[in-house]
């Protein structure tokens, strides 16, 4: 019989599927011979399945003694690729399904289409060019999440570290929410010379009256909170500003209709000067609407 590897021990892939003491005798000498270790690896054999066999960690394999750069990682290894189920799961959320609870959930790997898969490819390709502009634009170190971004989209889509399931769960929102800023971002100069005026000293936060054109709604989704993005063009500055509400905000029904019904919006507030990946903008705090 042979046995292949699979994680956290080895899987009888011929032969029955019971084995017996003499078996697991056999492969424990082999193991021993193999690792150098006579003690080290502990087994069990369940009666309806394969023996398992983990290494006893009071050998120090993996808590004193090895290097400090060294780590372990769970890897989970599925039949198809983990941002497909994630962009399917986030599908059937937004048609008001609900019955699914996890991303490697059995039930969801039946409900992936062709359409999500193709949606998988797309946010690769986004988010890989975007990674090589920002690469060829600026020398500053990556943050930790740009790393694990950029790991994820290069690395096979069926095989994911347990720490990236996060990032495989956001990643088709994120994309949602950056796609419609790339929209906003093309219908604004998004350079306005922020770092003339921070060199210059001129506080970044002023209290100004503005008219303001309304261009998009934005829903910003984070692990932590979700946020309602009005997005406007100053018609002076040709510049993005964006007003943010909470979803529970009991006047955000009058705001929608006034945002969507409105050519022009005079906004007093304080407007503060923002930038995220290059695109400067400003966002608007403690404002109220004036009459045109």
């Amino acid at each position: 019989m042979t046995y292949q590897y699979k994680g956290r021990g080895f899987l009888q892939t011929t032969g029955r599927n019971n084995m017996g003491t003499s078996g697991v005798g056999s492969l424990k000498g082999q193991l021993s011979g193999l690792i150098g270790l006579s003690n080290s690896v502990s087994i069990s054999a369940s009666p309806s399945g394969p023996a398992m066999y983990a290494l006893n960690p009071s050998f120090g394999l993996v808590e004193s003694g090895i290097h400090p750069s060294v780590k372990k990682y769970e890897v989970y290894e599925t039949p198809t690729d983990i941002l497909a189920l994630s962009v399917a799961w986030k599908r059937l959320r937004d048609i008001g399904r609900t019955g699914i609870g996890k991303l490697l959930q059995d039930e969801l790997f039946q409900e992936v289409t062709n359409s999500d898969e193709e949606k998988a490819k797309e946010i690769r390709d986004y988010y890989s060019k975007k990674i090589m502009v920002h690469k060829l634009k600026n020398d500053i170190e990556y943050s930790s999440f740009k790393k694990d971004l950029n790991h994820f989209v290069h690395a096979p889509g069926t095989i994911v570290k347990e720490q990236m399931l996060g990032l495989a769960y956001y990643l088709p929102i994120f994309h949602e929410y950056d796609t419609n800023l790339d929209q906003v971002r093309s219908s604004v100069d998004p350079h306005q010379n922020f770092k003339k005026l921070d060199k210059q000293q001129v506080v970044r936060v002023m209290t100004l009256e503005a008219s303001l054109t309304p261009l998009q709604t934005i829903v910003k989704k984070t692990k932590r909170n979700t946020t309602i993005e009005y997005w406007c063009k100053d018609d002076k500055l040709n510049a993005g500003v964006v007003i943010k509400v909470q979803p529970d905000n009991p006047l955000k029904h009058i705001w929608d209709d006034i945002f969507n019904t409105s050519k022009v919006l005079q906004i007093k507030g304080a407007y503060c000067r923002r930038n995220l990946d290059n695109f400067e903008y400003f966002s608007v705090t403690k404002w109220q609407l004036l009459k045109g």
